[in-house]
């Protein structure tokens, strides 16, 4: 299996992709062995003739049916998640294929680059063999950003992890929601009230229109400080007279 593809063709597959036996019906084993290749090889055919690079299975794929993906040089993945599967149909383009019987309407699909990277789990501890576990992910490169993205946290910390994956995401869950509102306030024609200032003096001419700091000319602040200054010191006078009365 090929870990990396320039310009992949992936096709997404819903449920299982393995033979299913007629019940309440009697066959010799070697009989029902030869049916299930058959049809297994049936199937592969039809899957190589939409030429896919990489095929992502919702469940479980016939050990028969993988030999021959593998003879044939498709990537295979299985056990994909339906969510994990739907975001890669969205990201990418593609429709989920319900069952190998509507492979006739697949839809394929693109992205610039696909890989398997390999990482290993620094803040887990090591087995007796002293080696660390690890992780195997999958990326989907190139894929238009206005569809989805992935934001991948590393670390040596869990409980830290932990901490900025639930910060992301509800600083995600709260991006989301402005644009909404945002959007919903556009297509309903609001807007922001204006606020109305009220200026003690006229702008000096020197003042732009633009600025939003009032400019007060330098006689005008220290006359008023000093007509405040006279005022506190006639009010000082007039309580000192009234108590020396």
């Amino acid at each position: 299996m090929s870990s990396q593809y320039k310009k992949p063709r992936l096709l997404l597959l819903g449920g299982a992709l393995e033979y299913q036996k007629v019940p309440n019906q009697l066959a010799s084993f070697d009989t029902l062995l030869q049916q299930e290749n058959d049809h297994l090889k049936m199937i592969i055919s039809r899957i190589e003739t939409l030429r896919p690079n990489v095929l992502l299975v919702e469940k479980t794929v016939a050990s028969q049916a993988q030999e021959y993906l593998l003879a044939k040089e498709i990537s295979l993945v299985l056990n994909v998640k339906r969510p994990l599967l739907e975001r890669i149909a969205r990201c990418t383009g593609a429709l989920i294929t319900p069952s190998v019987d509507s492979l006739s309407k697949a839809r394929l699909g693109h992205c610039e680059l696909f890989r398997l990277d390999r990482i290993l789990e620094d803040h887990e501890a090591g087995n007796q063999f002293n080696k660390k576990p690890s992780k195997t992910l999958m990326f989907f490169e190139g894929c238009p950003r206005r569809l989805g993205c992935t934001v991948l946290l590393k670390g040596t910390c869990r409980e830290e992890l932990k901490t900025i994956k639930a910060v992301v995401q509800y600083a995600v869950f709260a991006a989301y929601h402005l644009s909404l509102e945002t959007s919903f306030l556009a297509d309903e024609g609001a807007t922001l009230p204006k606020m109305i200032v009220k200026h003690l003096t006229d702008m000096p001419d020197s003042a732009t229109a633009d600025t939003d700091i009032s400019i007060v000319s330098d006689t005008f602040s220290s006359t008023m400080c000093q007509s405040e200054a006279d005022d506190a010191s006639r009010a000082k006078d007039s309580v000192g007279h009234d108590i020396g009365n």
